[in-house]
């Protein structure tokens, strides 16, 4: 944690968390949990009350003598989730099971690139394939279900597999994402995330990628599939 670099050297640092058991695990010198959706790290927009109670809570962890150091913010006002749902936690339909993953990511590229278009900007970047090729990368994510020692020529040196497979898999949701949010604008992101979760083919194999992973005897596979189906 870049965290502990600063503290060593004298500058004190707060860090705002969405997901508290990724805190809990790395143990930042002070943090606060909030219990918000993804990309909502200080309160939902225009709750300016909201907002200056998650700043005064994080400025409060300044008078904590030592550290670790991690308080929550006490939010009963919300009726989103908060931390990321976790595949366990939804039910998958059915029909998710019986769709086609790369088929599926065809019939949302455009939904994605309206949405490119409409905002100039996206999230997708980590494994550095363009969406208009991810249909490449989701058969390489199946292939690797099958055997965790298939490789992608995509893959950059330098990089071991297994991060590289979690980079894939990060790049992928945030595409369904995207698109999500062109085709169904009104959605909450608790409704987006229990669309992806119970209602896609990335969805469904997002369970069977995890628990392959986790049943590999590779510490650094194991540890990659921790948060991989959320």
């Amino acid at each position: 944690m870049l965290s502990r670099i600063f503290e060593a050297a004298g500058t004190s640092t707060v860090a705002i968390s969405l997901v508290r058991e990724h805190t809990v695990a790395v143990k930042p010198p002070r943090a606060v949990f909030v219990p918000f959706p993804l990309g909502l790290p200080l309160g939902h927009p225009g709750a300016a009350g909201e907002q200056r109670a998650v700043l005064d809570l994080a400025f409060s962890t300044l008078a904590a003598p030592a550290g670790p150091v991690l308080v929550e913010y006490p939010d009963t006002a919300s009726d989103e989730h908060g931390s990321p749902y976790q595949a366990s936690d939804v039910t998958l339909d059915d029909r998710a099971r019986e769709l086609d993953l790369a088929t599926e990511v065809a019939r949302l590229l455009p939904a994605w690139e309206a949405h490119r278009a409409a905002t100039g900007r996206t999230a997708i970047g980590l494994c550095g394939v363009p969406p208009q090729r991810f249909r490449d990368v989701v058969r390489f994510l199946e292939a690797y279900l099958c055997d965790t020692g298939s490789d992608s020529p995509d893959r950059p040196g330098g990089v071991d597999l297994p991060t590289y497979v979690r980079w894939c898999v990060e790049d992928v949701r945030v595409f369904y994402i995207e698109a999500r949010l062109q085709s169904h604008p009104s959605e909450t992101s608790d409704e987006r995330a229990l669309w992806l979760l119970g209602g896609t083919a990335l969805g469904a194999f997002l369970r069977e990628l995890k628990a392959a992973m986790e049943s590999s005897d590779d510490p650094k596979t194991k540890a990659a599939a921790f948060g991989i189906a959320r």
